[in-house]
């Protein structure tokens, strides 16, 4: 990840997406006028999610504790402004999406006609 200040010249943001296992991808990035929640992958397919309150300093967001359907890989994140989702993929390619109004406390939200 990199941050400007005139979409010029860019500067790389260290570790911002340093997930364990190496081999990060940032897929996806949504701001909500004061949070902005970034999605991806890695080879240990865990905490793909960030949250961050300047774009500088990020935090992983650990939804493996919702249950059993972690996502591994986190392709698309939405705020519609009243609640933040995250999609993707779980072990298997099998589809997820959650839904959160905190950052912290997410719910499984059902796809019908998705691969389960």
């Amino acid at each position: 990840m990199a941050w400007s200040l005139d979409a010029v010249t860019w500067n790389a943001i260290p570790n911002a997406f340093a997930f364990p296992g190496g081999n990060a991808q940032c897929r996806t990035i949504v701001f909500n006028g004061t949070q902005w929640l970034a999605g991806g992958s890695n080879a240990s397919d865990t905490f793909n999610l960030r949250t961050s309150r300047d774009g500088l300093a990020w935090t992983p967001v650990n939804i493996a504790a919702v249950n059993s359907n972690v996502l591994t890989q986190v392709n698309s994140v939405g705020w519609n402004g009243a609640y933040w989702l995250a999609g993707g993929t779980s072990t298997g390619t099998a589809a997820r999406l959650f839904r959160t109004f905190d950052l912290a406390q997410w719910t499984s939200v059902s796809l019908p006609g998705a691969t389960q």
